[in-house]
């Protein structure tokens, strides 16, 4: 479709994203083009706003080309049909029509461009969506909404005491002379592929928060069970957990909860309506330095932050803020 209508760059890793970018500023062009989902999107960016930023240059107009397993900022954005999308602005650009543009900033997580950031519930189920993958719960929707269940399912099963062979109900069940069900219901467990479902489990959290929009004080540690920041409206499978957040342009929505994934799912009507759940806050922000009680796996666009695994990642803290402003073309 893009003919000899462009530079190509095919990058496998961040030093060959590096000179891509490098060339890409010396020829100055008006258009670039990123291809991937969110976390592709997030590395790009950030890359890109670096090297334009050093030499005290605009940057040119982003086309996001939603090509990757996770693509809510495109989704929000309403760019999410890559091929479609670009056939409209090649044409346009053919017959000499300007191209459609929303200004859009983006958040930023320690100083890289980012969309979405989260701890606890929502890494913990990114680390059961990707594990799933490969033993055939398959990507995308069909992916997630399996996640979903299995998830659900795993809270409820742990609940009842299902969990180990002295759960409370399974004890019961064996004094009723029903302790067949128990095998039963592990005979389901294995059909669906759920038969793990015990191992879930989302990490609770201690952080506390330092940011002079904040009415509160937050000298002390504070028991969370999820966290998450976003300046996108949709966090995955169409869920838009943060209704309003794209209407206040130069800030982001932070939102923590103490409540289950079970229970937030139960909210889920609620929250879309954007009213206010008991159990769950959310504060408009400009900037927040987050800190927690000991070393914390937290995710970025869909990539897991393990400081157990990378040195180079602090274990405990991160600073957000809001990132430079974005041409985004829409068609």
């Amino acid at each position: 479709m893009l003919d000899n209508r462009a530079e190509i760059y095919l990058t496998s890793d961040r030093a060959q994203l590096s000179r891509a970018v490098d060339q890409i500023f010396a020829q100055q062009p008006e258009i670039v083009v990123i291809c991937g989902g969110d976390g592709a999107q997030h590395v790009c960016l950030t890359m890109l706003a670096n090297r334009y930023a050093q030499a005290g240059v605009a940057l040119p107009q982003i086309l996001m080309l939603a090509l990757g397993t996770m693509n809510d900022a495109a989704s929000s954005l309403k760019v999410n049909h890559p091929v479609s999308l670009l056939r409209d602005v090649l044409s346009k650009l053919d017959r000499g029509q300007s191209l459609e543009i929303k200004l859009f900033r983006p958040m930023t997580v320690n100083g890289e461009i980012a969309f979405m950031y989260g701890a606890g519930i929502p890494v913990a189920f990114l680390e059961r969506y990707y594990r799933d993958k490969p033993a055939g719960a398959g990507g995308g929707s069909i992916g997630g909404f399996l996640t979903v269940g299995t998830v659900v399912w795993s809270e409820i099963f742990i609940e009842l005491g299902l969990a180990d062979n002295q759960g409370w109900l399974q004890r019961l069940l064996y004094l009723l002379g029903l302790g067949d069900v128990t095998g039963w219901l592990n005979e389901l467990l294995d059909i669906l592929g759920m038969s793990d479902a015990a191992e879930w489990q989302a990490k609770d959290l201690l952080v506390r928060f330092s940011s002079e929009s904040l009415d509160q004080s937050t000298g002390d540690f504070v028991h969370y069970t999820g966290l998450m920041a976003s300046v996108i409206s949709q966090i995955g499978l169409g869920f838009k957990a943060f209704p309003h957040t794209m209407n206040h342009q130069g800030s982001f929505t932070l939102l923590t909860t103490n409540l289950s994934f079970a229970e937030i799912i139960a909210c889920a009507p609620f929250i879309l309506l954007g009213d206010q759940v008991e159990g769950i806050d959310n504060r408009v922000l400009k900037r927040v330095v987050i800190e927690y009680s000991q070393p914390t796996v937290r995710a970025v666009d869909g990539d897991i932050k393990d400081p157990f695994r990378d040195p180079n990642i602090h274990p405990t803290k991160d600073v957000l803020g809001i990132g430079p402003i974005l041409e985004i073309i829409m068609g």
